[in-house]
């Protein structure tokens, strides 16, 4: 979404619950005046308690005028910020880290995304213990690239670059030894993590 739709309809969510406040003049000239501030300033992730019946009141208005979800859009967000310093705690770890949103409102099934791009890591790695080396993951990129929307969007040094973020991410969270010969090696979480990463290069939804 962009900036200005965000804006937009937290004024609308805002501006709602003030008309139904039974405040002196005064006091309604100053709440929207507050109102005024709030959309124009960002909230720091360390303050979102305080403000989250109204983060979720956007995302609920956001679903109402364009059919992506509420889940989807809390999930984006705390996948976009999942680095911030607010996030780091281990109790945040898996909520983070959970990228079922990108099955948006795909009706319940056998199939999902996340479960068959597990299975393509689980077949690819299958040698190796249920680890990906950097050799593994740019063969999972060249069957990617069998979708002719995707392959003309594809940067070589934004697939190594990726996959080596990511596996220093983990050496921190984990304390992963170098892999031998292999390099570094990621598990199944990062993997996912990675194709959320080219799919926000290439600028197509992570459902593809």
């Amino acid at each position: 979404f962009s900036s200005g739709l965000i804006a937009e309809t937290l004024s609308g969510v805002l501006g709602k619950r003030s008309s139904v406040d039974r405040s002196s003049p005064q006091e309604a000239k100053l709440r929207r005046e507050s109102i005024a501030e709030m959309v124009e300033r960002p909230v720091h992730l360390a303050n979102v308690g305080e403000h989250a019946d109204t983060i979720l009141g956007v995302a609920e208005a956001l679903e109402e005028t364009s059919g992506v979800t509420a889940t989807e859009t809390m999930g984006q967000c705390l996948w976009r910020h999942r680095d911030a310093s607010a996030l780091q705690g281990e109790e945040f770890r898996d909520i983070v880290e959970d990228v079922t949103w990108v099955e948006g409102s795909a009706e319940a099934s056998s199939w999902t995304v996340v479960s068959s791009c597990t299975t393509v890591f689980r077949e690819l790695t299958r040698e190796r213990g249920g680890r990906m080396t950097a050799k593994t993951w740019g063969k999972a990129m060249e069957l990617m690239k069998g979708n002719p929307i995707i392959r003309p969007k594809v940067n070589r040094n934004d697939v190594h670059r990726v996959f080596h973020r990511e596996a220093m991410r983990e050496v921190r969270e984990r304390g992963q030894q170098q892999a031998g010969d292999g390099g570094f090696a990621i598990g199944i979480s990062r993997f996912l993590a990675l194709l959320l990463d080219m799919a926000e290069l290439m600028q197509v939804h992570a459902f593809m």
